[in-house]
């Protein structure tokens, strides 16, 4: 590695580096400082001055309207409205005008306490009269006079909303006869004109604006009444869940628009004033910056072309050189060579790879006539791994047909050991055709079925004659079979039944050995998959593993066994074959596609 960094005119990797650093950094640096940082902090301290006004602001509000409320009450148990609500039958004319008098100069005073009020009312149900700071001959509204007995009878103070009248709902006495009828009511109504002007003067900037929302009844005042802005704030509160929240700030998107937004909650009004500011009109004079990001963000875009094609002509090119030489070595081309050129840099990449090409091509033939060396070995030593309990079981079998004198049957039992001991004692080819071996699993099944007194059936259907030809590993059938003998059946009393069928999926001829054991079950199916993924050379001398084994060393990865639970409720094996080429019959064919619906 220091002998490549030191070849050619200079150090290569401290120059690329210097370079990018040289060439992005101090725009991008630069930019990104200025900008995020002016921006996060003018939203904070933005934020904070809303905040603090906003909490100012309601608690003007809250002194103003809490201070009318006060006195509301405090004129509850005046004797003046108590004579006329309940005694004025008894009283004179004089009595009465002068208590009138008296109760509008009380009236007068509560409705200048606070610059919000516009009308100070009582109704008198024994009178039939409203009486008002400065009129007595008014009729009352009795839709008003219905709406104040529903909404005051809860003895709340929040502010209420009426046919566009600013109301506040106030208590009012009740005759201790519990007539239905109260003895008086009280109605205060607010300005919305004043209340829209005061929120006005909350707002500081020209597009800025607040409002006043009462989220459980669904009414707001604002300083702007048609506009759409005002009309989604409000629509958001209202859909706000805010019985925890008594506070809280952020920045809000409504009619494709950013505002700051900064509320906070009035338990006195059962209202919430929230006041909004535009993020444009706070963070415009900051525009100008995003100006020079993206004039910087070109410039730098421009420079890296420019720099990005002056380092194609130095190091691109040369890597595209090289990189075309590899894919010529992974394609299997090892007389591929890069002839040096001008490029002092890449010199010495260039001569290694030669070296290492030739190389490679003496290492992959030693690699390869090795391998090929212990796989011919690797088959030999399989082979010759099969369990040799089926010799001595033969024997016995022998010895009792002897016995019973049963010759037909000891003839050809005879004559199926002869032809299964001459297929496994034939090594002088690792391979054999399906045919072949499909008649030695035939054989072995016939022997099996004598042996376990014909309480078990092999079944094969009939192999398609355009696979009898097809070269197979020696022995990879038949201990499957013995595996469904010995193990899938073990416990089978009666009509036990082997089926060896024949599949053509894609590329492939799948050879489906299936049993119809009671012994499977889900645990046992996944102990037999992992036993086909396990590296334990003690595990690989068995029936299964020799043979899925072997298969995988013939066809690859492809190739091998599958496990899984067959029709029958036993053990399928499933050993694929790769036949391509082989034109299948109709019937197999048909097969094919019943399996995949």
């Amino acid at each position: 590695m220091k002998r490549f960094i030191q070849n050619g005119k200079g150090s290569l990797f401290p120059k690329l580096a210097l370079r990018f650093l040289i060439v992005i950094l101090p725009f991008y640096i630069l930019s990104l400082l200025m900008n995020d940082f002016s921006q996060s902090t003018t939203r904070e301290q933005l934020l904070q001055l809303m905040a603090s006004r906003t909490e100012f602001y309601l608690d003007s509000i809250e002194t103003d309207i809490g201070q009318l409320m006060h006195l509301q009450k405090e004129y509850f148990s005046d004797t003046d409205l108590h004579n006329l609500s309940e005694l004025s039958a008894t009283m004179s004319d004089y009595e009465k005008s002068s208590a009138i008098l008296r109760l509008q100069e009380k009236l007068r005073m509560i409705k200048n306490t606070s610059k919000y009020t516009k009308k100070v009312e009582v109704y008198i149900p024994s009178l039939g009269r409203l009486i008002e700071a400065n009129d007595f001959s008014n009729e009352p509204a009795k839709e008003e006079m219905d709406f104040l007995r529903k909404t005051s009878s809860t003895y709340t103070s929040h502010l209420l909303n009426w046919n566009g009248k600013l109301l506040m709902g106030v208590p009012y006495q009740i005759r201790t006869d519990a007539r239905s009828e109260p003895i008086f009511y009280w109605g205060i109504e607010l300005s919305h004109e004043k209340m829209s002007n005061a929120l006005l003067s909350f707002a500081d900037y020209s597009q800025g604006g607040a409002i006043l929302i009462n989220p459980q009844e669904s009414w707001d005042i604002s300083n702007y009444r048609d506009d759409p802005i005002t009309g989604s704030l409000a629509g958001y509160f209202q859909n706000m869940k805010l019985t925890d929240e008594k506070s809280g700030q952020g920045v809000l998107n409504m009619n494709r628009q950013s505002f700051f937004v900064t509320y906070k909650k009035s338990e006195l009004l059962g209202m919430l004033l929230a006041v909004y500011v535009p993020e444009k009109e706070v963070i415009g004079p900051l525009q100008k910056f995003r100006i020079w990001f993206w004039l910087l963000s070109l410039l730098a875009v421009i420079t890296i072309v420019i720099y990005s094609y002056w380092l194609f002509r130095f190091i691109h090119q040369p890597m595209r050189i090289l990189t075309r030489a590899f894919r010529k070595v992974e394609s299997g081309n090892l007389n591929a060579a890069v002839q040096p050129g001008d490029n002092g840099e890449f010199n010495y990449l260039f001569d290694q790879f030669n070296v290492m090409v030739s190389k490679l091509k003496i290492l992959i033939h030693e690699v390869y006539e090795h391998k090929t060396r212990l796989q011919r070995s690797e088959l030999k030593q399989l082979q010759s791994q099969i369990n040799p309990h089926f010799l001595y079981n033969s024997f016995f079998i022998l010895y009792r047909m002897a016995k019973k004198q049963d010759i037909d049957k000891l003839l050809l039992f005879t004559k199926h050991l002869g032809d299964y001991f001459q297929f496994i004692t034939r090594n002088h080819s690792d391979e054999v055709t399906l045919k072949s071996e499909i008649h030695h699993a035939r054989v072995y099944g016939e022997i099996q079925s004598v042996r376990f007194s014909n309480r078990i059936t092999v079944n094969f259907e009939e192999l398609p004659a355009c696979y009898n030809e097809l070269q197979v590993p020696r022995l990879v059938l038949q201990p499957l079979i013995e595996n469904a003998f010995l193990h899938g059946l073990e416990h089978k009393l009666e009509e036990g039944r082997i089926n060896v069928a024949f599949v053509r999926m894609d590329d492939f001829l799948s050879i489906m050995v299936e049993d119809n054991g009671d012994d499977l079950d889900a645990a046992e199916l996944k102990r037999l998959q992992l036993l086909l993924t396990s590296q334990d050379a003690e595990l690989e001398t068995t029936g299964m593993l020799n043979v899925h084994r072997r298969l995988q060393i013939r066809y690859g990865k492809e190739g091998g066994l599958r496990f899984s639970i067959g029709e029958l409720g036993g053990l399928r094996i499933e050993m694929k074959l790769p036949v391509a080429g082989a034109i299948e019959p109709p019937a197999l064919a048909s097969r094919q596609v019943q399996l995949r619906q």
